[in-house]
């Protein structure tokens, strides 16, 4: 387990989650990258997947991946956490692997002037792109000209947001599914009043029905389920309660350029949970399961094992 640090449990759940996800980890213990925040997430995931300590004190990674906003000894979001842990890797990864490929382009010049051939390069990947990132294939058809405009835009998550209408997603006792949300993320939306697009070829504000489609997937998807709505009354973030089925599998529609389209299937291995009435407190865990199918629950330095039927509860 993870010692909490103050409030730390936003952390400690999602870097359980990490440990979790085997490329993720396989490839982080094979990068040689000496200096944090990669070297301390290094550290302490080899420690959690090798050590037979009962628990450890991620001081280290808290010190290098506490975002400036981040305020010690608050509670914070743990969706925020894993966000900003990514984009520090990824950069942290690409300035090398920029610099890796600008010394390769120098010397492949050199050889080829030489006559003696060029070399090849690896792939610029950082791993956190080739774990976690996805495109997304966005098009908006104006209702007035017919015109579509698409766009792309790369992700490391999709955000998942309850219908305004309960009745198109949830069972008869109030349960949404996680299938199900992702099914009404993908689906078609219009855009109208407030919301109006832009038309490119009407030159002004039109209606329009938006589509959202996912062209390039992920190796490993993470969804992220916004259990709040915001209170313009209050002027803050009210927490949904609403009941989550989390399915085992989930099937993501992929459509390439072509518009064809084809199923794929992932499995859930890790759900990161946030449990009280509030988005400014509360406490997060983690369910996962290991390479043998046994499913846990990490609840900061508290680790025990647990069935698929507590996954039903939350």
């Amino acid at each position: 387990g993870l010692v909490n640090l103050g409030n730390t449990c936003y952390m400690n759940s999602v870097v359980q989650a990490l440990a979790m996800t085997k490329q993720f980890c396989t490839e982080v213990l094979l990068k040689q990258i000496d200096a944090p925040p990669f070297s301390e997430i290094q550290q302490l995931l080899a420690l959690l997947i090798h050590s037979r300590r009962p628990e450890l004190t991620p001081r280290a990674v808290l010190a290098s991946t506490r975002p400036p906003g981040f305020a010690p000894g608050y509670q914070q979001d743990s969706s925020e956490f894993l966000s900003y842990l990514l984009d520090r890797l990824h950069e942290q990864e690409k300035k090398i692997l920029n610099g890796n490929v600008t010394q390769q382009h120098n010397t492949s010049a050199l050889i080829s002037s030489n006559g003696s051939g060029t070399i090849a390069t690896n792939s610029t990947k950082t791993l956190v792109q080739k774990t976690f990132e996805g495109q997304l294939s966005v098009g908006c058809l104006c209702t007035v000209c017919n015109s579509t405009n698409h766009t792309t835009e790369t992700f490391r998550s999709l955000d998942l947001s309850f219908p305004e209408d309960s009745d198109l997603s949830a069972a008869g006792d109030g349960t949404h599914s996680v299938q199900k949300l992702l099914d009404y993320f993908c689906s078609s939306e219009k855009l109208v009043g407030e919301n109006q697009y832009f038309c490119d070829r009407c030159r002004q504000l039109r209606d329009c029905e938006r589509s959202v489609t996912v062209a390039v997937p992920p190796q490993n998807l993470i969804l992220t389920i916004k259990h709040f709505r915001y209170d313009q009354s209050r002027n803050l973030r009210a927490k949904l309660m609403n009941k989550i089925l989390h399915n085992e599998d989930i099937s993501l529609t992929i459509t390439d350029e072509a518009g064809h389209c084809r199923q794929l299937h992932y499995r859930n291995y890790a759900v990161v949970v946030h449990y009280g009435t509030s988005m400014d407190s509360g406490h997060y865990y983690t369910y996962a399961q290991d390479g043998t199918g046994t499913w846990f629950k990490f609840n900061d330095n508290y680790v025990t094992e647990c069935t698929t039927s507590e996954l039903q509860n939350i």
